[in-house]
């Protein structure tokens, strides 16, 4: 394994690799030597949000309350990046096929 890559990297390649032209999101984060990586599709982004208000509640954890904000705030624009992403592509081919007037 090439030392130059992260936890965070050899995941995210993975399933890239493994879900190509699916929809799975992922988000990460190393904290004192800690990964904390996420993996979560659409359908399922609410329960995300809740498992990191879970990880932050874990004494166990060094993920924090601040951290849990991080991250969903990350998530929330990611989600708001793609609903834009849609509507653009929705519309130009709604143009190019002449049915918006």
């Amino acid at each position: 394994m090439d030392a130059r890559f992260s936890l965070f990297e050899l995941v995210r390649n993975y399933v890239v690799r493994k879900f190509e032209g699916g929809d799975v999101n992922i988000i990460g984060l190393n904290k004192k030597g800690e990964d904390y990586i996420v993996l979560y599709d659409d359908n399922h982004r609410d329960e995300c949000l809740r498992t990191l208000g879970r990880y932050a509640s874990n004494d166990d954890l060094s993920f924090t309350w601040y951290d849990a904000a991080v991250l969903s705030q990350k998530i929330r624009q990611e989600t708001e990046k793609r609903l834009v992403k849609d509507r653009l592509v929705s519309k130009k081919f709604n143009l190019d096929l002449g049915l918006d007037d």
